[in-house]
């Protein structure tokens, strides 16, 4: 007898059904092919198109940008829109200095005024002492005294930092490294929170370097106080030429908003940078016009300017974070007399009470000067009517004990 092999036939919808499963796979295998070959694509073309932007100068042509340029900055017309995304100081040509100091002249002072300084001191004791710690420098050009109270110790900076900034802006524009008109790119890396305007712009866009320093004092603009470090050169060069001009306890070491407090002043120096930005050859004259009047432009007038009448003028930059609370700057009375002061006052967090001491220390100054006799010797001049010589070695006097306001 014959055996029968058995053959094992497939159903044709089985088939079917197999291929029609395979060509799914295929489909969707193509199609995943596809995203990631698109993707790529973009990924490669957004980066072809970025990095010209920090090898070449673009043009930037926005209506929103002019519109910023006028409502926020005051500008009439709209400036050439190619800008530089750093400044190489290495390669840069730096003009010849001329009669300009490369240094600061230290404050020129005779002595301290001891009645000014017991007043001042009567009115800390008010405070208790374990709670606002407050750090004072005055000075006075028509007699050459001065008042240092903790003045010569490091505090924390706030917003008064971008008083040695504006300073190094304005020395920069003096070595011909940018001009007040060089448009200065904003990136997304300076956005910061806190004061100013600027952060809630779109990113991208050219500003010129003078209304950026403007904001940066103006309306304490955080951004725009991070562009300018960032286009003269970051944080290292910035401190290492702030430095050179023989400030010691000023220092940045994070940009802004630094709510922590990391970057430091001292009202000693605060002063000393007031005292050259209004006079003596550290910057030239267009310079010193242009700083002051951005100095008189403050919004912020809750400090030193809050207690004293409004014919006087005030330059200075305030400064408030949850610790620390200040000003500083030039008073001009209406006669022609001028004094520097800065004060910083550590605080309990956002204890406004600082407000209070450092308005009622700025009025008890204007009243002792303001009645002091007024000659044609003493109005608006240096007691020996010169501008007083440089000590090339140091800025600091030799740092006598901290006074104690108790």
């Amino acid at each position: 007898m014959t055996k029968r092999t058995r053959i094992n036939r497939v159903h044709p919808s089985l088939i079917y059904r197999q291929q029609k499963i395979r060509q799914r796979r295929l489909a969707v295998l193509a199609f995943v092919a596809l995203l990631v070959l698109v993707f790529s694509g973009m990924a490669i073309w957004g980066v072809c198109q970025t990095i010209p932007r920090f090898i070449t100068p673009i043009s930037l042509d926005s209506a929103d940008f002019e519109n910023l340029l006028t409502r926020d900055f005051g500008l009439n017309e709209t400036p050439s829109l190619l800008y530089y995304n750093t400044l190489d100081y290495a390669l840069m040509d730096h003009k010849p200095l001329g009669n300009l100091e490369s240094k600061l002249a230290p404050i020129p002072s005779v002595g301290e005024d001891m009645l000014l300084k017991n007043r001042l001191k009567q009115l800390f004791a008010e405070y208790p002492a374990d709670r606002f710690i407050p750090h004072l420098y005055f000075y006075n050009p028509q007699d050459g005294q001065s008042v240092e109270i903790n003045g010569y110790d490091p505090v924390p900076a706030a917003s008064v930092i971008k008083l040695p900034i504006l300073l190094d802006y304005l020395m920069t524009v003096d070595k011909g490294l940018v001009t007040e008109d060089t448009p200065l790119l904003y990136a997304d890396f300076h956005r910061a929170g806190g004061s100013g305007d600027l952060q809630y712009k779109p990113s991208g866009q050219g500003l010129f370097a003078n209304d950026v320093a403007g904001q940066m004092i103006r309306i304490s603009d955080n951004t725009c106080t991070n562009m300018m470090i960032s286009h003269m050169g970051g944080l290292d060069a910035v401190n290492e030429r702030l430095s050179d001009l023989g400030l010691l306890n000023t220092r940045i070491r994070n940009m802004l908003p630094d709510l922590e407090g990391t970057n430091t002043i001292s009202p000693y120096e605060m002063v000393t940078i007031m005292n050259n930005i209004d006079h003596g050859p550290i910057i030239s004259e267009l310079s010193r016009q242009n700083g002051l009047d951005i100095l008189k432009s403050t919004h912020n007038r809750h400090l030193l300017v809050a207690p004293l009448p409004q014919d006087v003028v005030v330059a200075h930059k305030t400064g408030d974070i949850g610790t620390a609370l200040g000003d500083s700057g030039a008073v001009y009375l209406p006669d022609g007399r001028k004094y520097f002061i800065s004060m910083q006052v550590e605080r309990p967090y956002n204890d406004y009470t600082a407000r209070d001491m450092v308005q009622r220390a700025s009025r008890l100054i204007y009243d002792y000067v303001n009645a002091q006799t007024v000659t044609a010797a003493t109005a608006g001049v240096s007691p020996a009517g010169a501008i007083p010589a440089r000590d090339e070695s140091t800025l600091v006097e030799p740092l006598p004990a901290s006074s104690n306001v108790n």
